[in-house]
């Protein structure tokens, strides 16, 4: 029998509303206007996964998600899952560029040893290529963006065919300064001599100063160590990638790129059939837009990710206000909904075709009707897996706290021991 989790409790005879580990491979979304309870439910969803056994990797753009390891004060949480989940959890707070939790740099590189499928490997290769050009300060929309990018491009296919070292910014330095003459020869057809000084010299200024910190401190992002793969501990890792610690968009869409990078050629080594992992990123949206926005350098890695991650046992969750703030072939790529009070009418109408597309809604125009006197914690299931028809429910208390926790706090709870041991300091 598949192991379930428990969501809550229906809103009208207060049943149990469970959901198999196994649905979660085809990916899950909490949609809901600010304080309608998303992000509440999906810390839920993570709760009850540690509680069966299995870690994740949640990135947090503004630290509500950190407070997963401290225990809540609810009085109405369940005791026994409190018990439960704090015998098991084992939460690691990583922090790019700073030492506030366990620093973890910026390496724009992926390791493809044992990744026998070229196909693939263009594809990863693609997607560092755009991080380094936008780290570089390109934009990889425009042609010059793509010019740099496909030249990175190549240093990567080079260093691969070869057994070269090229894991950081200072390599990709290197190759553009003095290439090999195989490979100068072949940059020269599109990127000559003065165009690779030109983009050398924005990799060098762009990894002096105070940007320095994001990609020489702590160690590489290693997934095993996300997932606690490393440790006898028998507990269950929950790595929580804590942004607040950069200061810029474009060096969180880098960092989510490279980890999703990361993530994905990890299950590509590691297959599996069950769900084995989970990878949570809250308030999605400004990182996998609809077509008609400008386009993340982090947008295809997690596209990659929704399309590919259900074969090899990884599950996703994602948060977001707005259905119509996502991409369309992403949505197309999540098997359960969660809808919560939706109070925008603008908003109201971008979900709304989604639900009359529902062959299994009996009255969608109710449904519709009901988005925006859904009270805090309660939301609407959609999921075939789950149920033939939408369930009204609330979601269970948590047992951990749900509160934003600021830099000073993770550096206070975070011990020495474990940026010695994880990030190298």
């Amino acid at each position: 029998m598949t192991p379930k989790m428990l969501l809550g409790f229906t809103t009208d005879d207060g049943s149990r509303v469970e959901m198999g580990l196994d649905v979660l491979k085809r990916h899950m979304l909490a949609l809901g206007s600010s304080g309608s309870g998303k992000t509440a439910l999906l810390k839920v969803c993570i709760e009850e996964c540690v509680r069966l056994g299995i870690p994740a990797i949640l990135v947090d753009p503004q630290g509500d998600l950190a407070p997963l390891g401290l225990r809540g004060s609810d009085p109405e949480a369940d005791p026994t899952i409190a018990n439960d989940y704090f015998s098991k959890v084992d939460v690691k707070i990583w922090t790019p560029a700073s030492k506030a939790g366990i620093p973890v740099s910026l390496a724009p590189t992926i390791n493809v040893v044992g990744m026998t499928d070229d196909e693939e490997k263009i594809k990863v290769f693609g997607d560092v290529s755009n991080v380094v050009a936008s780290l570089a300060g390109y934009d990889v929309q425009k042609d010059d963006g793509l010019t740099a990018a496909l030249a990175f491009f190549n240093i990567l296919e080079y260093a691969d065919k070869f057994d070269l070292i090229c894991d950081t910014l200072a390599d990709f330095v290197l190759f553009l300064s003095d290439p090999p003459q195989e490979l100068a020869e072949t940059l020269d057809r599109f990127f000559d001599k003065k165009a690779r000084a030109s983009a050398a010299k924005k990799l060098l200024v762009r990894t002096s100063g105070p940007s320095k910190l994001l990609f020489e401190l702590g160690n590489a992002i290693n997934v095993d160590a996300l997932l606690g793969r490393d440790s006898c501990s028998g507990k269950v890792r929950v790595s929580v990638i804590y942004l607040n610690t950069l200061s810029t968009d474009a060096e969180k869409e880098a960092f989510i790129a490279v980890l999703a990078n990361a993530v994905y050629g990890w299950m590509l080594q590691h297959p599996s059939p069950n769900l084995q992992a989970m990878f949570y990123i809250d308030e999605v949206a400004p990182y996998c837009p609809p077509q008609n926005k400008k386009r993340p350098v982090c947008k295809e890695p997690l596209m990659k990710l929704l399309r590919q991650a259900r074969k090899y046992g990884v599950g996703c969750l994602l948060g977001t206000q707005s259905s119509g703030d996502l991409d369309y072939q992403g949505m197309g790529q999540l098997g359960t909904w969660a809808i919560g009070c939706i109070k925008p009418e603008q908003d109201r109408a971008k979900v709304e075709a989604a639900i009359r597309g529902d062959d299994t809604i009996e009255d969608p125009d109710a449904l519709i009707r009901a988005l925006p006197n859904l009270a805090e914690g309660q939301f609407v299931l959609s999921s075939k897996a789950v149920s033939s028809e939408p369930i009204l429910f609330k979601s269970r208390r948590l047992v951990s706290q749900h509160r934003t926790l600021q830099a000073s706090e993770v550096k206070s709870i975070t011990s020495n021991a474990d940026r010695h041991q994880y990030g190298g300091v």
